[in-house]
């Protein structure tokens, strides 16, 4: 079954979900197309390629301008549970922002949450962005309240 652009978020709001002919059929839906197998004799799942946020208005430096206190996440490891949207991310480099100033270097935190949860607090998204894995854009996204552990 070929592959097709999907939808899945828009406006904060879940649209569909991915489905391979297996999870289509439970779900009683028809496949997307996105079967995926996670490495050789792996279990085949279902996953993306491709993800694209849309680009927002602000720049990242106004983002941060407009932050009292803060961290900004330059590079994490995202640990996402696929069935209840928990999620748990160690913060391998980041920065503290005070009074809309980057300070000091922020290492080996943790950010942890449910993503449904997190949609809901998205205060901006840049305009500008990386693209990073197979074909993924993301810009930065400013959340208020997020869960923060570490030093």
């Amino acid at each position: 079954v070929p592959r097709r652009p999907t939808k899945v978020l828009a406006g904060g709001r879940i649209m569909t979900f991915l489905h391979n002919s297996y999870s289509a059929g439970i779900a009683g839906t028809e496949t997307t197309g996105h079967a995926e197998r996670g490495g050789y004799g792996g279990y085949v799942g279902a996953g993306p390629t491709n993800v694209r946020v849309k680009p927002g208005e602000s720049s990242l430096e106004e983002m941060v301008k407009e932050t009292r206190r803060g961290v900004l996440v330059t590079h994490a490891s995202f640990f996402p549970n696929l069935v209840s949207g928990e999620f748990s991310t160690t913060v391998d480099q980041g920065f503290l922002i005070e009074n809309g100033e980057r300070k000091s270097p922020v290492k080996n935190a943790m950010v942890g949450g449910h993503i449904l949860e997190l949609f809901g607090k998205i205060e901006s998204v840049s305009k500008e962005g990386r693209t990073i894995g197979k074909g993924h854009f993301f810009p930065a996204i400013k959340v208020s309240q997020a869960k923060i552990a570490g030093r």
